[in-house]
This record gives structure tokens, C-alpha cells and sequence, in this order.
């Protein structure tokens, strides 16, 4: 900050001088100025990332380097969110004479060129401090986990780190580090607030098999929030991309309460530590590091938000310009903190206004066709999902006008839909669509619509029987002559909740359902795959806690058992051979 005077007043000079007839002279020396500043103000953040060693426990001697931020010692009070970054193999060294190589991407490069690892997410402004460990040539942090004890125990013994904001991240070897830290035990999932591998590999070295990501289920149960990148073209055949798709499909299948997060960049290579690790918004917003300051092992598990990116809709060309409503987007667990808007697909035109903001306008949507937006919204916990909306640029406004289109689950996981239009021409019904995977619906009810009107008209109806885990809705709206047209889609996500236990699975005659919690069974059915009822067993106010279900003369195949305690709902797939 010492620098900021000196510049004004080089600067005040210049301007005065120039009227005299000796510009070029005092520009020159003004450049050299700014120049020197600029080299001030990048020394006093490499400045502060220092190099160090300890001897483990092991007695192995690890060097790293420290960073921690300049005022670090003006408020002793203050507790710091920690990032263990882990190198890629090309790094490896020493510990001593080669450990600037540790410098030579990502993290530990941006602050020697002068990032102060500062970053605002939610009003709040906070810095890192940094610990960067070398890994010795003759190991792979996969093999050696010792290294990321010893920094989390260094810095809890010498630095003023919050113990529930510790992140661990690498790259290449060291994403394949991350992985195999994170995954080896509870203990260690326990001691991190959030893991980063990036473009980590699924195979050693010597291209024998060696999975890094080999415990899923781990990640699931210890809630600990996971954001993977690759990209799609990474021709390093112990990386491919399908390393990542692996790691987080293996979480998933847990069905985590805490979702991990993947992003997948169709260029870059092996080499994408400047996108993964960008400082600013250029590749992905929230960014990564703001992402982490959100990251908290106190706090419960983030439920991700739900983004309204509104009903599909249809514009006259004449008037070119359609409106954005993301407003009905929310979170259950807190608050939306960030929207963006982006054009996906379409023409030439659809400028969007102001792409930040939930409720805004696109312009420039003269030409007749159909344009996509995309709408992302992030919540205090930089948890985010996206939802899109179609706006039909039309020389003449269809029958049915569409105003809004959304679903609810609501206790006892029933889903009420609502839907709203401006505009109906020679309608007949509604007719309500399901689909479990977007692509083959069937009728689950219908509702009668108002014929004609130009006014705005309002429907809701509740789908009683959802499907386990995702549930695709459509709306039919049929014309008096029989035809119809459709309306976009959206979807729901009902929880599936493993508290009961089926016995045999697969099964032949008979099934045994036994309810493992405390709340009795009320009902248990035996659903198809698209949700049609095969068998219901409902019981009186008392319920059970055990019953069997003669399966003889159902046809085999995969079915979902629904059991219903009170209003809990809980869902086991069930094979019949």
C-alpha cells in the first residue's frame, strides 16, 4: 500500500509536465514507476509463502512451503480456512534444492506471482493460508499419505487454522493424492471440509489397474463435499476423463446427502490447473475458491438449491424482446446468492439484458426460430444446480400460452403440480404426464381447461404415487378436434430413504419386508418401473413392523418396493427371477 502515493504523485507530475514539452522524459520514468510497483506488490505476496521442513513421525523429512497473508499477525484472533494443495508427478523432489519446482503450476504459482489468495463469497471476505508439501521422487502421495497428516497436524500446531475449514486439492498425482486421502478411512474424510481432485488419475504408473477413488460409499456417509474436473480430451492414458465420471458415479450410487459436484471442460487436456484453479470468473462462477470459504465441516449437510428457470414461452417476432423469470428458484436450507443467466442455443440476437440478475429481458429475438436459455443458481453453500427455458420466436402466438409450469414435494413425498397460461384457444384438457427418464411417459390424470380465454387461468394437480428417486412431468394439452401439443418438462427428485430391509433380494415366492426403524409400516406396495401399482398392502392405525408379500404370480423382472411409515417413504429396488 506504500506504493499507492508515490504512483499518484509520479503521475501528477506527468500530467503538469506535459504542458512544458518534456512528456516523453517523465512517461518513461512514470512507466518505471508503475513497473516497480507492480514488482513491490507481487513480492509482498510471494514473499509471505515461505519455504519449510519438519521430520514426520515416520522420520522422514518433508519440505513444503507455508503461505499465510501479510497482516497474518495484526489480529490474533482470527482463524483461517487452510488448503493443502498436492503437486503433480513432474514436481516431485527433494524437499530442499528442488523444491521451487512446487512452484511451477496452480496455487503455489499464483501466489509467487503476487495472488494474495483473498477472495468474497456471501458479503464475506477471507484469505487462505496455503501448505504446499513436495513428494519425494521415490513415492506417490497415493502410497504416502503420511504427507497430508503431517501438514494438517503442522498447521493445527503452528498456525491459527479453522480445524473445520481444511481443504485438500492436487492436480495429476496429486488429485490422485486427494482421492486416496480422502477415501483411505473416516478419520481422515473427518479432519477435511471439501476435496478437489483435478484431472486425478485411475491408474498407476506401471498401467496396472489402481482405482484412487476406491471407496465411495466413504465419501457418501462422512457428507464431505467433493468438486471434480477433467476435461474431455485428456489423452494421458492413466488419466482418462473417465477416471472422474468413475469416482463421482461411485459416490452417487450411495445416494450422498451431500452431492458431489463434476465439471467436465471438453478442451484443455491433462493440463487444466489454470481452469480448474482460476482465480476469477473466466471458466466457472462461483469459482473454485469461493466455493471453498463455503465449506464447513460445523455445519449440516447442504441441501442444493432448486433453479425455476420458468415455462417454456413464445414471442411475436414483430416485438423482439421475451422476459427471464427465475424468481420461483429456491433453497430449502438458506438462501440463492448467485444467478446467472447464458444463451445455449438459437439464432443470431437474444442479447440478455442483464444475465446476473433472476428477472430480466432478452432483446434482439426478431428472427423466427427457437432460442435456449440456461439459468444457474448457487446458494450460501455455493451448491448449485441449472434449469433451461425455450423462448419460440413465432410470427403467430400458439393456442395455449404458458405463464408458469413448476412442482413441490410436500410432506409425505407427494408432488403437487401447478401451471398457470395466458392465452387458450379451442382447448379441451390438460392431460398430466410422468416419465422416470424423460423420454417414455404415460397419463397419470387429467384436468378439464377452459376452452377459450384470454385471461390468466390457474391448474394444480398432485401426483399421489411418485416414483422413487426422479420423476419427469409433461403437460398434454389437447385441442376440441384431438390434437395436441406438449409442454416442457420438469422434474422432481423424491428420496429414496434405505430404512427397511428386504429378504430374499432377488427374490421367487415371497418377499419379507421389516421396517428397521421405529415408526411402523402403513403401507407397502410393489411398483413397476414407470409407477404402475402391482401389489398394496395397507395395514390398520397400528402398522407393522414385518409382513411378506407372495410374489408367484407377478411377472419377473426389476420392480421398486414403496413402503410408507407415517410420512416417511422408503424405497428398495427388488429383482423377481
Amino acid at each position: 500500500m506504500q506504493t499507492i502515493g508515490p504512483i499518484l504523485y509520479s503521475s501528477a507530475i506527468v500530467a503538469r509536465q506535459c504542458h512544458h514539452g518534456g512528456c516523453k522524459r517523465f512517461m518513461f520514468f512514470t512507466k518505471v514507476i508503475f513497473a516497480f510497483a507492480a514488482f513491490m506488490v507481487a513480492n509482498a505476496a510471494s514473499a509471505q509463502q515461505v519455504a519449510k521442513s519438519i521430520i514426520a513421525t515416520n522420520g522422514v523429512r518433508i519440505g513444503f512451503y507455508e503461505y499465510k497473508p501479510a497482516n497474518y499477525n495484526s489480529n490474533s484472533t482470527v482463524k483461517y480456512p487452510l488448503i493443502i494443495f498436492l503437486h503433480g508427478i513432474g514436481e516431485s523432489g527433494n524437499g530442499t534444492t528442488e523444491l521451487w519446482k512446487v512452484k511451477r503450476f496452480a496455487i503455489p504459482a499464483y501466489i509467487d506471482k503476487g495472488h494474495d489468495m483473498t477472495f468474497t463469497w456471501n458479503g464475506k471476505t477471507e484469505t487462505f493460508l496455503v501448505l504446499s508439501p513436495q513428494c519425494a521422487v521415490t513415492t506417490r502421495w497415493y502410497y504416502s499419505n503420511y504427507y497430508v497428516d503431517e501438514m494438517i497436524r503442522y498447521a493445527k500446531q503452528n498456525l491459527r487454522v479453522d480445524p473445520d475449514r481444511i481443504i485438500l486439492t492436487g492436480l495429476s498425482m496429486g488429485g490422485g493424492g486427494t482421492w486416496a486421502y480422502a477415501t483411505d478411512n473416516a478419520a481422515n474424510a473427518a479432519q477435511l471440509a471439501a476435496v478437489a481432485p483435478v484431472s486425478a488419475p485411475c491408474y498407476d504408473t506401471t498401467m496396472t489397474y489402481h482405482p484412487r477413488m476406491a471407496n465411495g460409499s466413504l465419501i457418501a456417509k462422512s457428507n464431505l463435499p467433493v468438486w471434480s474436473f477433467h476435461a474431455v480430451d485428456d489423452a494421458n492414458t492413466s488419466t482418462p476423463v473417465q477416471c472422474a465420471h468413475d469416482a463421482v458415479d461411485s459416490i452417487n450410487k450411495y445416494n450422498p446427502k451431500v452431492k458431489p459436484l463434476k465439471t467436465i471442460y471438453q478442451r484443455g487436456g491433462h493440463f487444466i490447473w489454470d481452469q480448474a484453479y482460476n482465480t476469477g470468473s473466466t471458466h466457472q462462477s462461483p469459482n473454485l475458491f469461493e466455493w471453498f470459504l463455503a465449506q464447513n465441516r460445523s455445519l449440516p449437510p447442504n441441501s442444493l438449491p432448486v433453479t425455476n428457470a420458468g415455462a417454456d414461452t413464445a414471442i411475436l417476432a414483430k416485438d423482439g424482446i421475451a422476459t427471464l423469470d427465475g424468481r420461483k428458484s429456491s433453497d430449502s436450507d438458506g438462501k440463492i446468492v448467485k444467478s446467472t443467466w447464458r444463451k445455449i442455443a438459437g439464432g443470431n440476437g437474444g442479447e440478455i439484458v442483464s444475465a446476473g440478475a433472476l428477472l430480466t429481458t432478452v432483446k434482439g429475438l426478431q428472427a423466427v426460430g427457437t432460442y435456449t436459455y440456461e439459468l444457474q443458481t448457487a446458494d450460501d453453500r455455493v451448491g448449485w444446480t441449472a434449469d433451461t427455458v425455450s423462448i419460440s420466436v413465432v410470427n403467430e402466438l400458439p393456442a395455449v400460452q404458458y405463464l408458469s409450469f413448476d412442482a413441490n414435494v410436500e410432506k409425505g413425498n407427494l408432488v403437487n403440480l401447478n401451471w398457470s397460461t395466458s392465452r387458450e384457444r379451442s382447448t379441451k384438457a390438460f392431460e398430466v404426464e410422468r416419465s422416470a427418464n424423460r423420454v417414455d411417459f404415460s397419463k397419470i390424470g387429467s384436468i378439464n381447461s377452459a376452452g377459450n380465454s384470454e385471461q390468466v387461468m390457474e391448474y394444480s394437480f398432485r401426483d399421489q404415487n411418485p416414483l422413487p428417486d426422479s420423476n419427469h412431468y409433461r403437460l398434454k394439452h389437447v385441442y376440441t378436434n384431438d390434437q395436441f401439443a406438449y409442454s416442457n418438462v420438469i422434474s422432481v427428485h423424491i428420496p429414496v430413504i434405505e430404512n427397511v430391509e428386504v429378504t430374499p433380494n432377488p427374490a421367487t415366492v415371497v418377499i419379507r419386508v421389516r421396517s428397521m426403524s421405529s415408526e411402523p409400516m402403513s403401507s407397502v406396495q410393489l411398483l413397476e418401473t414407470n409407477g404402475r401399482l402391482m401389489k398394496q398392502t395397507t395395514f390398520n392405525s397400528q402398522g407393522m413392523h414385518d409382513m411378506t408379500i407372495d410374489v408367484r404370480n407377478v411377472p419377473r423382472g426389476l420392480y421398486f418396493l414403496r413402503v410408507i411409515c407415517r410420512n416417511i417413504i422408503a424405497v428398495k429396488r427388488v429383482v423377481l427371477r
